[in-house]
C-alpha cells in the first residue's frame, strides 16, 4: 500500500483545507486533529507518535549527518528549506537507526518522505541552481540508505519504489501564489491556497405594476444547511437611470434593511431595462443588475465558448 492518499494532503489529494459554504467553517483535517494515521498499522509511525528509535542513537546520527545540509539555505536566509533540510536529515537518521537495532528484525516496508526538494521547488524555482543543490542534497541520504541496505545484505533482496508528491510548472516563484493577487484585486472570499471560494450575494429586483416603485432583495449567496439564504442588513444600494445621449443619473440611493429589502421610487417614463442598480456590502463581491432583472456581470461562457449555458 504505497501513497494511498488515506488522508488529504499526501498523494494525489492536494489543497488539504476547504471552505464549508452552509457552515461557514474553513476545516483543516491535518490541523484539527492531533494524528494523521498516515501510517497506521505500522510499528514505527512518527506522524503518529509511534517512535520507537533509541533516542540517543538518533541523536548522534543526526549529528553526523549534519554535513549533509547544504549550507546556502541558512547563508540565504530561507527558513523552510532549513527546516525541510534539517527534517531529512532526521528522517534518514531513523531508517538507519531502525535497520541497524540488534534486538529486532530489519523492517519488512518502509515508507519515507523527503521533503526537502518541494520547499525549495517553491523558493526557488523548478529550473534554479537551488533546486539542483536540493536534488544532490537528496541524492545523498538516497544513497545512506542504499549503503545501509547494500552493509546489512539486503539490498538484493529489497524492491525499491521511488515516487513523487506533485510535478512542478516553470513559473516566476514570487508568482506562485494566487492568493495574492486574489486579495490584491480587492476580490472577497475564503482562500485555502490553491483553492478560492468566492463571497457573493444573491440579488432579486422587482417593480411594480405602475412603473413608479421598485424594490431590490439583498441575501448572502451561501445558502445555510436548511436552504435558506440569510438576508443582508446595511447593503449599499445606489440606482441610476441610463438615457441614451445623456449622462448618467441617480434617482436613488439607500440601504437594505433587516430582511435584506430596499424600496425606492422609480420615474416612471425610465423603462426597468434602463435602470442599473449597484449593490455593496462588506465582507462580499459587489452585483450589478438591471431592474429587469439582467446581470451586467461579463459572461465568460459566452465570451469564451459562444454560448449562455
Amino acid at each position: 500500500m504505497i501513497g494511498t492518499g488515506a488522508w488529504c494532503g499526501h498523494h494525489d489529494v492536494v489543497n488539504p483545507s476547504y471552505y464549508l459554504r452552509e457552515k461557514r467553517e474553513t476545516i483543516s483535517p491535518q490541523g484539527q486533529q492531533i494524528l494523521t494515521e498516515f501510517g497506521r498499522g505500522a510499528d514505527h509511525a512518527a506522524l503518529e507518535n509511534r517512535n520507537t528509535a533509541h533516542r540517543p542513537t538518533l541523536k548522534a546520527l543526526t549529528e553526523e549527518y549534519a554535513p549533509d545540509c547544504n549550507p546556502r539555505w541558512r547563508e540565504e536566509g530561507h527558513k523552510s528549506a532549513i527546516d525541510y533540510s534539517v527534517l531529512d536529515n532526521r528522517g534518514v537518521a531513523q531508517v538507519v537507526e531502525l535497520f541497524s537495532r540488534g534486538d529486532r528484525p530489519a523492517p519488512d516496508f518502509v515508507y519515507h518522505e523527503l521533503a526537502l526538494t518541494d520547499s525549495v521547488g517553491h523558493e526557488y524555482g523548478p529550473h534554479s541552481g537551488g533546486l539542483a543543490d536540493a536534488l544532490e542534497e537528496g541524492d545523498k541520504r538516497v544513497g545512506r540508505v542504499l549503503d545501509l541496505l547494500e552493509k546489512t545484505g539486503l539490498l538484493e533482496e529489497t524492491f525499491l519504489v521511488v515516487t513523487a508528491d506533485h510535478g512542478m510548472a516553470p513559473q516566476d516563484p514570487e508568482a506562485s501564489h494566487p492568493a495574492n493577487h486574489f486579495e490584491t484585486l480587492g476580490f472577497e472570499g475564503v482562500v485555502c491556497e490553491p483553492m478560492i471560494w468566492l463571497r457573493d450575494l444573491a440579488v432579486e429586483v422587482e417593480r411594480q405594476g405602475d412603473g413608479r416603485t421598485g424594490r431590490v432583495l439583498v441575501a448572502d449567496n451561501d445558502a445555510l444547511p436548511s436552504g435558506e439564504r440569510p438576508p443582508v442588513e446595511g447593503a449599499e444600494v445606489v440606482v441610476e437611470a441610463h438615457s441614451e445621449g445623456e449622462a448618467p443619473r441617480v434617482v436613488a440611493r439607500g440601504s437594505s434593511g433587516p430582511g435584506g429589502v430596499f424600496g425606492f421610487a422609480t420615474p416612471s417614463d425610465v423603462d426597468s431595462a434602463d435602470l442599473a442598480l449597484s449593490i455593496r456590502a462588506e465582507g462580499f463581491n459587489p452585483r450589478r443588475v438591471l431592474l429587469n432583472g439582467t446581470s451586467l456581470a461579463l459572461n465568460l461562457r459566452q465570451l469564451l465558448y459562444g454560448r449562455a449555458g
